[in-house]
Parts: structure tokens; C-alpha cells; sequence
């Protein structure tokens, strides 16, 4: 099944330009909070959707720091993360963060030119061995198999 996927906001109020996705299944919805692939990309608001300036959404901008600071930690670069839209809705109070912990994230292995899944927890191992030259098809397949596990009642 095709998500309708729609571009809902755009966080540049600090660096780096995060791009807030909703990928909308019949029974489920989840955010994808990404960054850019370079300066040429262009990301459009889907027809329709207005934002609100006093909304707050809750991703913590430090998950997409550059793989500059994380090459002493040997760590990937974060290019997306994925959390379910019911568990983390957008709110006026930026002091009053939510709880909710991501799915799984998209990281860049430089050592195999692809953009990598990475499962947050252990219910969804099997989505390790997803990984696509791009990052929106890494995005695609990654909540596309996730949607898919949880349809069939794996982790939470």
C-alpha cells in the first residue's frame, strides 16, 4: 500500500533546515523529520497545508548534527527520523516536550555510499538490512517496511 505522503513544515528557526513529512496510510500516520541532501533541493509545502508560527513539533535537532562531529565516535550521519503521529503531536508550549521515543532513524553509511535504516529498538531488527542510494527511497522503504511490521502486530 502507497502512503499519500505530504510536506507539513519546514523547522529552519535553527541549523540545521529540518523538513517535517507526514506519510499517511488508511489506519496510520507517521512523521518523518528530515534534513536536506544539499543546497539544491527544493521542499514545497503540499497544496493545502498552512502552518501555524506558534506550533512547536518535537525532534530534537542535536539527532542531525554532521558527521563532522561525530567522526571521533565513529558514528553515521542522521538524515531522518520517524515517529508515529498519533505519539507525537505538534504543541503550542515549547517547555512542555512529549515523551515519545522514534521508530527508527536514516542514517549515511559514506562507507557504502547508501542511506542506511536504523531500528531504535530490537522489535524491529529486520528493517537493518534496508538501505537505498537516495535518501527519499531509503525514507519510502524504511516507513513502508515498518508500517508493514506493525500491521503484523511486531513491537509496539
Amino acid at each position: 500500500m502507497q502512503p499519500r505522503i505530504l510536506n507539513v513544515d519546514i523547522l529552519d528557526d535553527k541549523e540545521p533546515t529540518v523538513y517535517v513529512q507526514k506519510h499517511i496510510y488508511s489506519d496510520r500516520t507517521f512523521q518523518v523529520f528530515r534534513k536536506s541532501t544539499g543546497p539544491d533541493e527544493r521542499f514545497e509545502l503540499s497544496p493545502g497545508i498552512k502552518i501555524d508560527p506558534d506550533l512547536f513539533w518535537d525532534v530534537s535537532i542535536i539527532l542531525f548534527d554532521t558527521a563532522d562531529e561525530f567522526e571521533e565516535d565513529d558514528l553515521r550521519e542522521i538524515f531522518a527520523v520517524v515517529y508515529s503521529d498519533e505519539d507525537n503531536p505538534p504543541r503550542y508550549d515549547p517547555e512542555a516536550h512529549n515523551q515519545a521515543e522514534p521508530y527508527l532513524s536514516i542514517a549515511y553509511d559514506p562507507n557504502v555510499q547508501r542511506y542506511c535504516c536504523e531500528p531504535a529498538t530490537m522489535d524491529f531488527d529486520d528493517l537493518e538490512s534496508i538501505a537505498a542510494p537516495t535518501l527519499d527511497e531509503a525514507i519510502a522503504c524504511a516507513v513502508d517496511g515498518l508500517y508493514a511490521a506493525l500491521a503484523k502486530g511486531e513491537g509496539r
